[in-house]
């Protein structure tokens, strides 16, 4: 029975043929991929496949699809709240610039105090636009507002006071927008809560340490600085009381007939 191996040659047979250089082996090789690829482009498309052996087996499966889900009332809802929430951080931004900005000396911090209150004013518009009736839109975001800027107030006498506290603006800001890129339903926001994600960081870095910079030391922003539940604006809570205030239990419509 004939093997794929080659035969030894015999240890005192000098000659005999011999297949040990590298460069042999190397040509060889080279060669027997050359003839593979020739015959297989000579080949027609019915072919099989390499490692294959007969006719292909016929197959009829067609690859399973996903349905498409339409999302509840409560996950658009969710949505915007989430934009309602962005909206009013980034009112909360812009207006804390404009309040501190004068506070900060240097030249370099000074245009960007300037710039970064433009920035989050223009962000402000392309989050309230798709939901400008919901409450809290064009207003500062309340919970931020009373829990981290309005006790800090009386301390912000200094460049570094200052930076620092936008510094923790923009994190809260990086971080809150992370989280909402894994939850928004459409692509599109889901992107533009990236991009703006993005210039938070950057912006934190900016004011880090005081105004000196603080470079990154971690691959992802770390999501310490998220905002509480509290500080979303979700209308969940008010639809729930406006129901528990328009019910009328089936005694109470009794007594008063």
């Amino acid at each position: 029975m004939d093997s794929t191996t080659p035969r030894q040659p015999a240890e005192h047979d000098s000659t005999a043929p011999t297949f040990q250089g590298r460069r042999n082996l190397i040509t060889a090789g080279t060669a027997g991929l050359a003839a593979t690829a020739f015959l297989a482009a000579c080949s027609g498309s019915d072919a099989p496949r390499a490692g294959l052996s007969g006719e292909p087996a016929a197959t009829t499966l067609v690859a399973p699809t996903v349905p498409n889900r339409r999302p509840t009332q409560a996950q658009l809802q969710a949505d915007k709240d989430t934009l309602a929430t962005a909206n009013s951080l980034e009112v909360l931004a812009a207006q804390t610039y404009q309040a501190h900005g004068s506070k900060v000396t240097q030249l370099e911090l000074v245009e960007a105090a300037t710039r970064f209150a433009e920035d989050h004013t223009a962000a402000a518009a392309v989050f309230a636009e798709p939901v400008a009736d919901h409450d809290g839109v064009g207003k500062p975001n309340e919970y931020l507002l009373t829990n981290m800027v309005e006790p800090l107030r009386s301390l912000l006498t200094s460049e570094a006071s200052v930076a620092d506290l936008f510094s923790s603006i923009e994190s809260s800001i990086a971080a809150t927008y992370i989280a909402a890129t894994g939850t928004m339903l459409e692509a599109s926001w889901r992107q533009t809560f990236a991009e703006h994600a993005a210039a938070a960081a950057r912006r934190a870095a900016v004011w880090g340490k005081g105004g000196t910079g603080l470079a990154p030391n971690t691959a992802l922003y770390p999501m310490s600085d998220l905002i509480s539940a509290a500080a979303y604006l979700s209308t969940a809570e008010e639809e729930a009381a406006e129901g528990e205030g328009g019910e009328t239990t089936t005694t109470e419509a009794e007594a008063e007939g």
